[in-house]
């Protein structure tokens, strides 16, 4: 899934300002716009997979803006540009920031229905499939994602990296005082994610595996520490 593995690389960004091009739309353009603010759609992409978003659209001094959010990455908010919508068509551009040119994405649809848009995505001279319409995505969901209320304690931490001028914000997670403690202590795992851009849970797809294992460890009487990258 390259398409998901690229933007992945960006989604820890703050969107930035962007080249773009706008157009004003018509009183009755606006009103549409304004009362169907929230679409969603997917990605066909190679080996059958799906890349499931959610667009976000409001109007701004008569201008059409729009953000997406691809939950399966945990990306979200980042900023559209070159918004074009009409009557029967609409196309707009994913720029991801610091990212080449050639790497943009390229949305171009055509309305089949009311509220239903079939179009193409175009990235790096590959075209996908893609849909859009009217309606909030569905939340991704990971049942086996730890909820409250936990059977151990948690506590938010700063790790100091002295030598680098740097402090590392974590969770720190220990077994529950109903188990018997150790004469030396609980034993304790610290994770260490791999490299890109990582939050302490190591979230990938809606998948938090360090917050599982973390987890597991508290409930068998194992401390552990995880914590985001810089």
């Amino acid at each position: 899934m390259w398409f998901a593995i690229w933007l992945a690389c960006f989604k820890s960004h703050t969107p930035q300002a962007l080249e773009t091009t706008m157009a004003v739309l018509s009183p009755e353009e606006q009103l549409f716009w304004s009362e169907q603010s929230d679409w969603s759609g997917a990605i066909d992409l190679p080996g059958d997979q799906k890349l499931g978003y959610s667009i976000h659209f409001w109007i701004q001094d008569g201008v059409l803006k729009a953000t997406m959010d691809i939950p399966m990455q945990n990306a979200m908010g980042l900023e559209l540009s070159d918004i074009v919508a009409g009557k029967s068509e609409l196309s707009f551009v994913l720029k991801p920031p610091k990212a080449p040119k050639f790497s943009w994405a390229q949305y171009t649809f055509i309305r089949t229905k009311e509220h239903s848009w079939t179009g193409t995505l175009t990235q790096m001279k590959q075209t996908f499939p893609a849909t859009l319409t009217v309606g909030e995505g569905e939340l991704l969901h990971r049942p086996q994602t730890p909820e409250p209320p936990f059977p151990y304690t948690t506590k938010e931490v700063m790790v100091p990296l002295t030598e680098l001028g740097a402090q590392l914000a974590g969770t720190l997670t220990v077994p529950s005082e109903a188990l018997i403690q150790p004469e030396k202590g609980w034993p304790t795992v610290v994770f260490i994610t791999g490299s890109g851009l990582q939050d302490r849970d190591e979230t990938i797809m809606g998948h938090k595996p360090f917050a599982v294992m973390a987890d597991h460890l508290a409930v068998n009487g194992v401390a552990s520490l995880r914590v985001d990258d810089r």
